[in-house]
């Protein structure tokens, strides 16, 4: 990361982060004005007029680190530095978090992503356990199908990539079309299934991988 990039992002926690953390800092101090103008006829009541702002702080607090941190990451990743990624996306992905977020997506996939290139491939059929929640994403899909096929599990590999062609939900362009398509006309002309491999290959249009393995058909 460039001295740039780092200036950047301190300017960019003093504008939008600082003045709500100095903001709680004045509810903890309790010199808010919202709390030193009230009384409070039930000392047990919950005051609901400070916990309700509190607990929005602490979402769009949370929400923003999140964003921030998975912001560090994709330099890491463009950069391959896939082991310090891995433990960066390891500590992210102990969080509780929401599926149907676009960051959380790219996490997980570029994490899944980083352990096949880095000989790890055993590692990333914990993924598995993320399919009841991200299976309506074609990039999950399609990298569980490359993770089934670099340990040996065909079957599954084809059943991830045709997932894969099925979603619409997509983040990098050709998840659900000739990545997926290509992996299977390579799977069905490992079978011997030459017809069903041809007409993988012709989904993929001009790319030219598949290009390639179509002229080797004839």
């Amino acid at each position: 990361m460039t001295f740039e990039k780092v200036e950047k992002y301190i300017e960019d926690f003093k504008t939008r982060c600082l003045p709500r953390l100095q903001r709680n800092k004045r509810y903890y101090d309790n010199r808010n004005d919202a709390i030193c103008n009230r009384t409070f006829t039930d000392k047990m009541k919950p005051n609901n007029k400070i916990a309700t702002p509190w607990a929005e702080y602490i979402c769009t607090l949370i929400s923003e680190y999140f964003a921030r941190q998975v912001e560090l990451l994709k330099f890491d990743f463009v950069e391959e530095k896939y082991e310090k990624f891995i433990q960066g996306a390891e500590v992210l992905l102990e969080e509780d978090l929401d599926p149907r977020l676009w960051d959380v997506v790219w996490l997980v996939v570029r994490y899944g992503y980083a352990l096949l290139r880095t000989g790890q491939a055993q590692r990333a059929l914990d993924l598995a356990s993320c399919y009841e929640d991200l299976n309506y994403n074609a990039d999950y899909c399609y990298v569980m199908g490359l993770t089934y096929m670099n340990n040996g599990m065909i079957e599954q590999a084809e059943q991830s990539f045709c997932e894969a062609t099925r979603r619409n939900f997509v983040i990098d362009k050709g998840a659900n079309s000739e990545w997926p398509y290509l992996n299977l006309g390579l799977i069905y002309e490992s079978r011997g299934d030459m017809e069903k491999a041809r007409a993988c290959y012709l989904e993929c249009g001009n790319y030219e991988p598949a290009i390639q393995q179509l002229e080797g058909l004839r």
